[in-house]
């Protein structure tokens, strides 16, 4: 037998939010499911954006190996992160995105 002693280390939570920067929405803001949000036009869509320059279902975020990835959903407008179109991009804190004509901003706690 052994006397080794196991440390298990979980990651802390993470907490990612979006801050609408302009249009109706703005300085309104949603917390980021986990096992991912979809961001679009269509009721489908967890959330809504009143902007008929995005797509019905335009984009996700998801928590990856504690990672938050933004993914296009082959939308018709582009997503843009930093003022640069992404199909799939691990977001920072601070991270400055355009859906259509929104703009929002990522916050992550931990």
């Amino acid at each position: 037998m052994s006397d080794e002693t196991v440390i298990i280390r979980k990651t802390p939570p993470s907490f990612a939010y979006l801050f609408w920067l302009n249009g109706v929405r703005r300085g309104d803001h949603v917390m980021l499911r986990p096992e991912g949000t979809t961001l679009g036009r269509s009721g489908a869509a967890e959330v809504s954006m009143d902007d008929p320059t995005v797509s019905d279902e335009h984009a996700r975020i998801r928590l990856e190996g504690g990672s938050w990835f933004l993914y296009d959903l082959a939308s018709s407008n582009s997503v843009l992160v930093g003022g640069e179109p992404v199909h799939r991009h691990a977001l920072a804190d601070n991270d400055r995105l355009r859906i259509g004509m929104t703009d929002l901003v990522f916050r992550l706690l931990r």
